[in-house]
């Protein structure tokens, strides 16, 4: 990260994301040990922003982009989330230095059918997120959807 005064101390603390990770996912069981994608996060904007940009080698999971952003007048994080399938939503993030959660239960930039959430806990040395997606259909309580387990790249 470079030095920039007008960073705000809640981007700092996202410092621990940055670098090459790999994509490890599980659908029904445990997560494969075989990679089956990679992610980079980075600083942008004067560091302002983090960015992620993802890569799957399963023809069904997209591509993706997300941007980390502090949200100053409500005190908060987002997430704005894009991908290779032309989907767009915005979720609402929580990160403590070690949780990472996403969640999403508002219609955003794309239709809203089911709501998702994401809680990942990052290792002691911060070598792993290890974490997993949620889904809630209409009228239905959370379940897991699936896996998703970030190692970081050496």
């Amino acid at each position: 990260m470079s030095d920039h005064d007008n960073t705000p101390p809640e981007m700092q603390r996202l410092a621990l994301f940055v670098g090459d990770w790999t994509l490890a996912a599980g659908f029904g069981g445990e997560p494969s040990g075989e990679p089956l994608g990679r992610a980079r996060f980075e600083w942008a904007l004067g560091d302002q922003y983090v960015i992620e940009k993802s890569t799957v080698d399963v023809p069904e999971a997209p591509d993706g982009l997300a941007v980390m952003a502090w949200h100053p007048h409500e005190n908060r994080y987002v997430q704005h989330y894009f991908d290779s399938r032309g989907v767009t939503r915005l979720y609402e993030m929580e990160f403590d230095g070690r949780v990472w959660k996403l969640q999403r239960g508002n219609e955003d930039f794309s239709a809203l059918s089911f709501n998702q959430r994401y809680e990942g806990v990052f290792s002691d040395d911060g070598h792993t997120i290890d974490g997993h997606w949620d889904v809630q259909e209409p009228g239905e309580e959370w379940r897991k959807d699936f896996d998703l387990i970030y190692r970081r790249v050496d």
